[in-house]
């Protein structure tokens, strides 16, 4: 067959289709392929990551329970509790954590239903601390979950926090139940007024008695 096109002399062949080119579906291929839009293409962009105020770092919720020892975040800013370790002690009616946001504040804090056992766990766990310097520590007991306690544990406690007068220049003591608040009432009669009490109305006075005590031992 001749071209059609006055003065073409050569036939008429078809050009071969370019490699990569996209062919034209058939109706078939059409029907089974689905539109470009329902299918996820893209994954949704990344949650900008938080970084916590110094009010979360140095609060005993900003220790994870269950850790024998807690490391700084990586990345984060630098900040005094960054220094800061946990131990812990559990068992099924109560327990207890001993957090050290600098070298010379410790928390101790208590929750469930307080025993001879765990006192006198609380106090071995402490007690090594203590010795590690001989500087002054400030003592924090958050004792705001803390529901109820056995007679000989509070006797227990006021006893060993009568020892430790000559080596803390402070001792802050914050509930929340009117039966603990009454217990730490009575030690502190015992103690001749040495413990700092904070109610359930001054939880804010309690966090801020530790955040300053927090960055002036860490000066």
């Amino acid at each position: 067959m001749r071209s059609s096109h006055p003065g073409s002399s050569s036939p008429e062949t078809s050009s071969p289709e370019p490699a990569g080119s996209p062919s034209t579906p058939s109706p078939l291929q059409s029907a089974q392929t689905p539109p470009q839009n329902d299918v996820l293409s893209t994954h949704p962009p990344p949650r900008p990551r938080r970084t916590p105020s110094t009010t979360t770092l140095l609060s005993p919720a900003a220790f994870p329970r269950g850790l024998e020892q807690s490391s700084p975040a990586e990345g984060a800013s630098a900040q005094p509790a960054r220094t800061s370790a946990t131990r812990e002690h559990r068992l099924p009616h109560g327990g207890f954590e001993l957090i050290a946001p600098s070298n010379g504040v410790l928390v101790l804090r208590t929750w469930g239903h307080f025993d001879m056992e765990l006192s006198e766990r609380a106090v071995a766990m402490v007690e090594p601390r203590l010795s590690m310097t001989s500087r002054c520590f400030t003592l924090f007991l958050d004792l705001n979950e803390l529901d109820s306690y056995d007679t000989p544990a509070r006797v227990r406690l006021t006893a060993w926090l009568q020892s430790l007068r000559q080596r803390t220049d402070a001792i802050h003591v914050s509930t929340r139940s009117r039966l603990v608040s009454m217990g730490v009432a009575v030690a502190n009669l015992a103690l001749e007024g040495a413990l700092l009490r904070y109610g359930p109305d001054n939880r804010a006075r309690y966090d801020a008695a530790l955040q300053q005590a927090t960055h002036r031992k860490s000066a």
